[in-house]
């Protein structure tokens, strides 16, 4: 999945089912990432972005897709930038 961080963030993405636990996104199956509703909490910190909600947590190849099948022209133009994360002190929150 395409995410910030190692752990879901909370603050912006909520999920159906409540705990209020961190969710470590290797520990967690495909299906309960996609139950997070990321596009319903505005990021304090890109404040004239818009909320979309129903924005799921999207996988690389979703993401794929939607560029090639966009209608906007330069869709398919668009170049990528991908940063694997790996935290030294804690090589166990990623592959």
């Amino acid at each position: 999945v395409i995410h910030h961080d190692y752990y879901v963030n909370q603050s912006l993405c909520r999920c159906q089912k409540e705990g209020g636990q961190s969710t470590l996104i290797l520990e967690t199956p495909l299906a309960e990432l996609k139950a997070f509703d990321c596009g319903m909490s505005p990021d304090p910190k890109h404040p004239r972005q818009a909320c979309i909600p129903g924005t799921p947590i999207p996988t690389l190849q979703e993401l794929f897709d939607y560029l090639k099948n966009s209608p906007v022209a330069h869709a398919r133009k668009v170049r990528l930038n991908l940063e694997l994360k790996r935290d030294p002190y804690h090589p166990e929150w990623s592959m």
